[in-house]
Order: C-alpha cells, then structure tokens, then sequence
C-alpha cells in the first residue's frame, strides 16, 4: 500500500466527496455529515498518516477533558491525560496496525485518582479509492467498571448498605422471629442486635397489640405453609 502526503486538517477531506467536483447536492450532503459527526453522542478522533489529530467531535473533548487548540494537530498520546507512560508505546503500536490495514480495538486509562476512567477504543484505517493510506478514525467509549466482581463482592456490598442505611431494617423467618437486625433498626427501639435475634418481633410492639401481631403472623403462616402436622 503506498502512503500519501500528509492530510490537511479537515474531516470532509476524508471523506469521498472531496474527490469529485463540488456541486449543491455534494456540499450539502457534506453539510449533514459534518453535523452529524459533531452530535454523535459516542467520542470520535481522526488522525492522519504521521498520527496527528485532524479532526475530534464535541464527546470526544468531554470525554477526554481536553479542548480543540491543545489536541487539533498533535499527535494524541501526546495529549490525552494517560495515567501511565507506557500507554503511549500501546497506541504508538496499535496504530502501526492502521497502515496495514488492520481495525482493532484496546483499552486505555486516563486521568488519575477521582477522575480516572477506562477507554474502550475502536479504530480503524482509512484509505481513499487508490489504497492511500489517510490515516485513522476511531471511537471511544468509557467502560463503566462495577464494583461487583464476584458473589462474595455482592454479599459484601449488600451487607454495607444494609448495615449503614440510616432506615431500619430486619429480616424475620416464617415464624416472626428475627434473624438479623441492621444497626438502624436496633437504635429506633432501643434494644441491640444481640437482644432481638432468635426473639419474636412483637417484641418490640405495644404490649397492647402484641396477640393481634401474633394471630396475623399465625394466619400467613397458614396461608402461605398450609397447617402444622401434628
């Protein structure tokens, strides 16, 4: 594949139109591309052959946190806010791949601390109707990473929520009995963790509708299991 001079920096110039004579129905249709490239709600960049960005839409500034005059013709890595150095060789050498013809995708990291976030790149190589390599065009997207990894994970996320909720809340058996009580629970009627479970919950009610609790539970009891066997 032969390599061609360096692309100026405009996106219409990769597109196919800019290889035909300009004509109302050409510009405008350049016109509706344009537009839709800066309202893709996804980031895009553009780079030509020497790796230098010829063109990025509005997402991909909001993503990266940068602004048209620092990124418009430089080359990206050198640019975005990578959180470590050994992500530049990482894109240095994806895009070796571009002028071989080859799409790929990678993550990357930018930012650091609160702001540190994991990039989900997708790019591809661009070559006009001759097979001149242009450059690349790629998509990034923020890969949300969740903090539930594993069951034990869940059952430990569950548990902190539970335990730091400022509701009460308890978890009774079939019976009416407590099997757990979160800290909230114990402090709204004054008893600990340690006085209720294995304790019925009327135990924490008005002495005065205590057996009304207790036949209620009793009926459900019934309803949902059926009659104890004797």
């Amino acid at each position: 594949m032969k390599r061609g001079k360096s692309t100026p920096a405009s996106f219409g110039r990769l597109s196919k139109f800019s290889q035909s004579e300009e004509t109302p129905e050409t510009s405008a249709s350049k016109s509706y591309w344009q537009l839709a490239f800066e309202r893709m709600s996804q980031a895009v960049v553009v780079k030509n052959q020497n790796r230098e960005v010829i063109e990025a839409n509005p997402a991909f500034y909001r993503l990266t946190g940068t602004k048209p005059p620092e990124v418009i013709g430089r080359q990206v890595e050198d640019v975005l806010p990578l959180s470590e150095k050994s992500q530049r060789k990482r894109i240095q050498a994806e895009f070796k791949k571009r002028k071989e013809g080859i799409a790929s995708e990678y993550e990357v990291q930018i930012g650091e601390g609160a702001l540190a976030k994991t990039v989900l790149v997708q790019a591809s190589p661009l070559f006009d109707e001759n097979q001149t390599f242009l450059g690349s065009a790629a998509i990034l997207t923020e890969v949300k990473k969740s903090i539930v990894t594993s069951p034990g994970d869940a059952e430990a996320l569950l548990r902190a929520v539970y335990n730091s909720a400022d509701i009460g809340m308890c978890v009774t058996d079939s019976e009416g009995k407590f099997v757990e009580v979160n800290p909230a629970y114990c402090r709204t009627y004054g008893y600990t963790r340690e006085e209720l479970v294995g304790q019925h919950f009327i135990k924490v009610l008005p002495p005065e509708i205590r057996e009304w609790a207790k036949k209620i539970t009793r009926r459900l009891h019934r309803r949902r299991h059926g009659p104890k066997r004797r």
